[in-house]
């Protein structure tokens, strides 16, 4: 009989742990997700921006994304081995919200650079670690610039390279800093900015270890600290159904420990509006000169105090006798 009672209170325990768990799933679904800024025109007056987009070109982006990214009208999926339609890829979706957020802002003071972090098979760098990022690991396609014509030039060249090999997050974010830092030595004074897009869990590093939770690389590390001096934020993007898990992985700790944010973007759709919706937030506006008068004006009228009437300046003694002497000797007139 006690080892009947122990068993019923084994199940009674269980259940009860079923009930907490299935009461907690609930209250999560009915969670709503914060709401997403999809304004772009909150941002005409956030500039100077400095943006770096990295695209993870990896081979597996060029698999069905799900999504009808062209606007054909069909998706494309895998039949018999052929993809049926190559324009509904990952990387086609990553570089069609790039293109449509570059495009939105083209009027705003707002400069981009178009990076990929993907290129030769990962084995064929095997136990050759090193913090030297060369072309093999990740690619500038446009430099810094605000001409729409450069920028959308490198969007292009992101998908006529397509996908290859194996994703280099380090690489990545190493030039993503490059293309910043590059971009800020001239005068110009801008809020930096970069984006990392991928729709792999990652990253594996040079030396071809997968870390696990809450710990990056030694190399990441040391480029995440250069970012800092620079004041570069990354914004990490995945971009799956599974990307809601990745927050303590690699691609979550670049965004949450870089002063930016990791987004999992659980419906791809909602790619574009992600991207806004991250500048949105973590700018700032830009004061103009005129703004500044006019608050500096504002702020003296309502805390300085009332002057006193300027006190008349003494003459001289010599002066003061002259000025009697003569009012003495004048004649008087009526």
């Amino acid at each position: 009989m006690r080892r009947n009672g122990k068993a019923r209170a084994g199940r009674a325990c269980l259940l009860a742990c079923l009930l907490c768990g299935a009461a907690g799933s609930a209250l999560a679904e009915e969670t709503e997700p914060p709401q997403l800024d999809c304004a772009v025109e909150k941002l005409a007056d956030h500039g100077p921006i400095d943006i770096a987009i990295a695209f993870n070109n990896e081979m597996l982006s060029r698999e069905p994304s799900g999504i009808d990214v062209d606007g054909d009208g069909v998706v494309g999926e895998v039949r018999h081995s052929i993809f049926t339609d190559t324009d509904d890829s990952w990387l086609h979706l990553q570089v069609a919200a790039a293109r449509q957020l570059v495009q939105a802002t083209d009027d705003y003071d707002i400069r981009y650079a178009v990076i990929t972090f993907a290129d030769l098979p990962f084995k064929s760098r095997r136990r050759r670690a090193t913090r030297t990022v060369t072309p093999t690991d990740a690619r500038t396609l446009a430099a810094m610039s605000d001409d729409l014509a450069v920028i959308e030039a490198g969007l292009d060249l992101a998908l006529s390279r397509g996908s290859t090999g194996s994703a280099r997050f380090y690489g990545g974010v190493r030039r993503a800093n490059e293309a910043l830092i590059e971009g800020s030595e001239t005068e110009r004074e801008s809020q930096k900015f970069a984006f990392l897009m991928t729709h792999v869990r990652g990253p594996v590093y040079l030396d071809g270890t997968r870390v696990g939770q809450d710990v990056v690389s030694t190399n990441m590390r040391i480029a995440l600290r250069e970012a800092d001096r620079f004041g570069i934020r990354f914004h990490t993007f995945g971009f799956t159904e599974e990307s809601q898990h990745w927050t303590r992985l690699p691609i979550g700790l670049i965004g949450h420990t870089s002063g930016g944010d990791y987004h999992a973007v659980v419906d791809a759709e909602t790619l574009y509006c992600e991207m806004v919706d991250a500048l949105v937030k973590s700018s700032v506006p830009v004061e103009t000169e005129e703004t500044s008068a006019g608050a500096a004006s504002d702020d003296a009228t309502e805390t300085a105090p009332e002057e006193e009437p300027a006190a008349i300046a003494p003459e001289t003694t010599a002066e003061a006798g002259a000025a009697v002497e003569e009012a003495k000797t004048e004649p008087a007139t009526d």
